[in-house]
């Protein structure tokens, strides 16, 4: 399959830090999932084709510190150009994010939203930019709406 950006993805998509009050700015988190490993499934036709699937989990860090951890699924839509549906749940110490969203093939930055939350995160939404950094770096700058 030709998943040249691996995110977030997001993300990852990231995707995507601790507690609150680690924030760089309000509402703002700055995050890096490091140490991603990919899987994937190769649906329908032999190859790159509509269907296919792709499921990531990686470290989120900030500041170099442990952060939390990330996971996403992302369906193939069979073109570059179009790129990926993804979905992204990021695990923090205060709770969780959901995150959803195209991953890009064609440019090394994604934007998804941010759908909904657990714990210190219930209800939150907002946009996460994903930019891959490297084949098992994307940095992610998620924006909570007040």
């Amino acid at each position: 399959m030709k998943f040249k950006i691996a995110i977030v993805a997001g993300l990852a998509v990231l995707a995507l830090t601790g507690a609150a009050g680690a924030q760089d700015a309000p509402g703002t988190l700055e995050l890096v999932s490091v140490e991603q490993r990919c899987g994937t499934a190769d649906n329908g036709r032999r190859g790159d084709s509509l269907g296919d699937l792709l499921a990531c989990r990686g470290s989120l860090q900030q500041d170099g510190r442990n952060a939390g951890r990330v996971h996403w699924t992302c369906v193939y839509l069979r073109a570059e150009r179009r790129g990926e549906d993804c979905t992204a749940t990021v695990n923090l110490a205060g709770g969780t994010l959901q995150l959803a969203g195209v991953l890009s093939h064609v440019n090394p930055v994604s934007a998804w939203a941010i759908v909904g939350g657990t714990g210190d995160y219930a209800g939150a939404r907002g946009t996460a930019r994903l930019r891959q950094l490297s084949a098992t770096r994307t940095a992610a700058t998620l924006t909570l709406l007040p």
